[in-house]
C-alpha cells in the first residue's frame, strides 16, 4: 500500500505547522507557528528592501540621464554657448586682476 502524505505540495509553510500540531504539545506548536511567521516575514523584508533598492536606482539613473538631456539641450542653443563662454571668461579675467 502506498504511503499518503499529509500534505499537498501546494501547502504553504503555515498550512504545514496546522497538520503537525494533533500529535505536538501546545507550547510547541506555538514555538513553531512563531519561527515560521519569522521567517516569512524575514523573507517579506528582504524582497521589499531588494524592490525599494532598484526603484531608487532606477528613479536616480533616470534623474541623471534628464539633467544630461536638460544640459545638452541648453548648450546647443547659441546663445547659450555664448553666455557659458562670456561666464567662464569673466571669472578668467577677475582672477587675473
Amino acid at each position: 500500500m502506498r504511503k499518503r502524505w499529509k500534505l499537498s505540495p501546494k501547502t504553504t509553510m503555515t498550512d504545514a505547522v496546522h497538520a503537525e500540531s494533533s500529535a505536538v504539545p501546545r507550547a510547541a506548536v506555538i514555538a513553531r507557528r512563531l519561527q515560521v511567521l519569522e521567517m516569512e516575514a524575514a523573507v517579506q523584508r528582504t524582497t521589499l528592501a531588494a524592490t525599494l533598492g532598484q526603484w531608487q536606482q532606477h528613479r536616480t539613473l533616470t534623474w541623471v540621464l534628464q539633467a544630461a538631456k536638460m544640459a545638452g539641450g541648453a548648450l546647443a542653443s547659441p546663445t547659450a554657448r555664448w553666455l557659458l563662454t562670456a561666464v567662464v571668461m569673466r571669472l578668467i579675467r577677475g582672477r587675473r586682476a
